[in-house]
Formats: structure tokens, C-alpha cells, sequence
């Protein structure tokens, strides 16, 4: 029920294209703010990200 379909003995979809645009949606150059530095980011429309940390 999460993922909006049975998953079965197919964990991987078939029917999924996972390519993306050429169109730059977001595009971060040499970002630093905090323990952060020199961050660059290039998201293309059609994409997914996510960011994950640690505290402490």
C-alpha cells in the first residue's frame, strides 16, 4: 500500500523510465555555510533528491 502497487517477487519496476530532462531545474555552485563547504548541485526537472544527516 505504500508504494501504490503490489510488489510481489519484483521489487525493481519495468515499466519505470528513469531518465530525466536536460532542463536544469537547480544548479547550486561552490555553496558554503556552516561545516558546509564548497557544495555544488546540479538538479535536473524530472528528478528526485533527498539529504541525510547526523546531528551530534
Amino acid at each position: 500500500m505504500m508504494v501504490g502497487r503490489e510488489i510481489g517477487e519484483k521489487y525493481y519496476r519495468e515499466d519505470y523510465d528513469a531518465s530525466h530532462r536536460d532542463e536544469v531545474a537547480l544548479q547550486l555552485d561552490h555553496i558554503s555555510f556552516g561545516p558546509i563547504k564548497d557544495f555544488s548541485l546540479t538538479l535536473h526537472r524530472g528528478e528526485i533528491v533527498g539529504f541525510g544527516g547526523l546531528s551530534g
